[in-house]
């Protein structure tokens, strides 16, 4: 779970400053962590139901730690053969797939077939031999999907799907979907960092800010969200969930090219058009947050917006 960064201090600001008109909310638990949906008018237990149901399922199918999950049972046998999965899941893996070939291979689904050495919850610094053992396991080259019969396969033994980098964001844009096929226009989705600001507070802009990760209490930027349509908003950092040993901490976000845990990307926030591309784009910025050439053609492929709090003496640019 990714602590909540992006700070969607709106929702508090119109539930303050609004009380005249009605303002509905409404918290669950789902994806590892704590989501919010905040919506202006009466509360609606039936679409409230339907988001929760949704994206209770999109949790369930892809929890890498459940037993039980469609994730775990694809990771333990889809090597032997075709896996059938609901078709949402085969769009959804394709979506990743392409995200790991625009942003050459820095995002990829595939990285925890070696990350899985560096889990915060073994507590312990993998041995570089093995690291590159499993390299070779890395790569969307080694799925093969078939979203005209829905099924999944990998090339490879020992191939692990993770969509912890976009799992979120694509429950977020379902969210957004059922909200605004309800004729919901103003509203705002907080899902473990990852926001979808719709619309405005009673013809006022949200605003968002941007937490610093060593100063909590302190906002770094704020900024005011279009009164009309929707952005999309996830921070990715290393400051939240780590694995520390000897005295260093060493970032759940991993490369997935070299298979070590990315150094100096404190925290990356993108806004974007929907909330599955701010959250894939996120983790690759984090990864290629050096590469100043890869984040401006980023930046111009998607249409982005890029904070970046990076390096040593913890500098934010602008982008």
């Amino acid at each position: 779970m990714r602590e909540l960064v992006v700070a969607a201090c709106a929702a508090l600001i119109c539930l303050s400053a609004c009380r005249e008109k009605p303002v509905s909310a409404f918290s669950f638990q789902g994806l590892g962590g704590d989501l919010t949906v905040t919506y202006a008018g009466p509360r609606d237990a039936a679409l409230e139901e339907q988001v929760q149901r949704r994206v209770g399922e999109i949790s369930a199918t892809l929890n890498y730690y459940s037993p039980g999950s469609l994730l775990t049972h694809l990771n333990a046998s889809a090597h032997k053969g075709p896996v059938a999965v609901p078709g949402w899941l085969c769009r959804l893996l394709e979506g990743s797939v392409a995200f790991s070939r625009e942003t050459g291979g820095r995002f990829d689904i595939t990285y925890k077939s070696e990350g899985y050495l560096w889990d915060i919850h073994r507590a312990e610094v993998p041995d570089p031999a093995a690291v590159r053992e499993l390299l070779p396991l890395v790569g969307v080259e080694n799925l093969a999907l078939d979203c005209e019969k829905n099924t999944v396969a990998f090339r490879r033994e020992g191939v692990k799907l993770d969509l912890g980098g976009i799992a979120a964001g694509y429950a977020a844009d379902e969210t957004r979907r059922i909200m605004e096929q309800a004729g919901s226009k103003d509203f705002l989705v907080n899902y473990t960092g990852e926001l979808v600001v719709c619309g405005s507070k009673h013809g006022k802009p949200w605003t968002v800010g941007i937490r610093n990760p060593l100063k909590k209490e302190e906002l770094i930027k704020t900024f005011s969200t279009p009164i009309d349509g929707c952005l999309s908003i996830s921070t990715s950092g290393d400051y939240e969930r780590y694995l520390e040993k000897n005295g260093k901490r060493y970032s759940h976000i991993i490369d997935p090219k070299s298979g070590l845990p990315v150094e100096g990307a404190h925290s990356v926030t993108v806004s974007a058009a929907d909330c599955m591309t701010a959250d894939a784009l996120a983790t690759a910025l984090s990864v290629g947050w050096r590469d100043r050439g890869f984040i401006t053609e980023m930046k111009q492929r998607y249409g982005l917006t890029v904070h970046m709090l990076t390096g040593d003496e913890v500098t934010l640019t602008e982008y």
